[in-house]
């Protein structure tokens, strides 16, 4: 979704690497990489997630493009089914996929991943400012350690966060 002042680089929630304000959703998911993975130590992140995505991170929203300043505007444009024929199909031909699923919208995505036993699904509120401090939200959700432990049992290169 893109964000109104250019900062978006094309992947789901991640920015060019020169933006100064980073998004907010954005910003919570780093706080949470920082304390689940990296026990809170204040590490420099770049706001570009292309680095998870060279290491086989596929970010991916349902919805791939929105009028600017308005929310889910495209929601019903056909991009549900897209998206959900593209997990249906992955997750039919590769194993050990792990879906983190962030936000009601992403968890509707359940019923269209095929082999569920033969993949990791986690589910968490979305990240957003919004709803990242609910109950049973975002924060602590510690996804990306479940991840890590996920590929390790499974044999599989973990992710630097």
């Amino acid at each position: 979704m893109p964000y109104p002042d250019g900062s978006y680089d094309g992947r789901a929630f991640s920015n060019h690497p020169w933006t100064i304000n980073i998004s907010r959703s954005l910003d919570n998911i780093l706080k949470e990489v920082r304390e689940d993975v990296y026990d809170g130590w204040d590490i420099k992140q770049s706001p570009s997630l292309e680095r998870w995505e060279k290491q086989g991170v596929f970010l991916l929203n349902r919805v791939l493009t929105v009028s600017e300043g308005a929310p889910a505007s495209h929601r019903k444009f056909g991009w549900e089914r897209f998206t959900d024929t593209a997990i249906s199909k992955l997750s039919e031909y590769k194993p050990n996929l792990i879906f983190m699923l962030w936000g009601t919208e992403a968890q509707k995505i359940i019923p269209m991943i095929q082999y569920p036993e033969n993949h990791l699904i986690l589910k968490a509120s979305h990240p957003s400012p919004l709803s990242a401090n609910t109950y049973g939200g975002w924060f602590g959700c510690k996804h990306f350690s479940q991840a890590n432990e996920y590929l390790i049992q499974n044999k599989i290169d973990y992710i630097e966060w």
